[in-house]
């Protein structure tokens, strides 16, 4: 997708994320947004699908894609069906919100210098959250730390005790606390997202920033991207 032109946008997915994206998506470079099932007219570079769906459409999703150069947009995390040859761009989005791409594109080129320390990693959501924690697995992944060794917390006594999370907030958050100690010398570096955080404007300045860009057939990370400067 090299156009600076509108483009059009298909959503796939039934759950919370898919109909927030098809209610409120909107950009200066966003044609339309319709769901999968419109997807009759996909037949040009310049769309673009977005997948936030179980894994159901997967194999549809990825062979029109395919036919029509289209770029897809990768929001579900730990996919593991991205380990392919792949003939267009794939962006995956671990998450969306801009402050957060940010924080995350400033520790990936410098995590691993800290290997040599003691890391601690915990992350905390809503007690309702049961799919993978991507953007904690994208720091431990920097950082160089074991995947395992994330801890996540869905307690609500723990959240609000222990993280500090208000009590109104406990039902709708996202929290990350990295530790990291050498010896005496401790660094703490902590993100907090309280209440709703749409989705969709996050998704339209990244779709924005990548409309007139040029990405090579294959995965790319947005945190990446983001680093670059290319998503603002």
């Amino acid at each position: 997708m090299t156009s600076q032109a509108a483009h059009n946008v298909l959503v796939v997915g039934s759950g919370k994320l898919a109909k927030e994206l098809l209610q409120d998506l909107s950009g200066p470079r966003i044609a339309g947004v319709r769901p999968w099932s419109r997807r009759d007219n996909l037949a040009d570079p310049s769309s673009v699908v977005v997948h936030a769906g179980s894994g159901r459409e997967w194999n549809d999703v990825v062979a029109t894609c395919e036919a029509a150069g289209s770029l897809l947009v990768e929001l579900a995390t730990g996919n593991p069906l991205l380990d392919r040859d792949w003939t267009i761009p794939v962006v995956v989005c671990p998450n969306v919100n801009l402050l957060i791409l940010k924080f995350m594109a400033m520790v990936s080129p410098h995590g691993l210098a800290f290997q040599d320390c003691l890391i601690d990693l915990v992350e905390s959501h809503q007690a309702s959250k049961t799919s993978a924690p991507g953007t904690a697995y994208e720091l431990a992944d920097a950082l160089g730390l074991d995947r395992r060794d994330v801890r996540s917390v869905r307690d609500p006594r723990v959240q609000e005790d222990d993280l500090g999370i208000p009590a109104e907030h406990l039902e709708r958050h996202a929290y990350h606390r990295i530790s990291i100690q050498d010896g005496a010398a401790k660094l703490v570096l902590e993100t907090t997202v309280l209440g709703e955080a749409p989705y969709a404007p996050g998704l339209a300045r990244i779709l924005d920033g990548l409309a007139s860009r040029e990405l090579a057939p294959g995965v790319h990370s947005v945190v990446d991207l983001v680093g670059r400067g290319w998503v603002r």
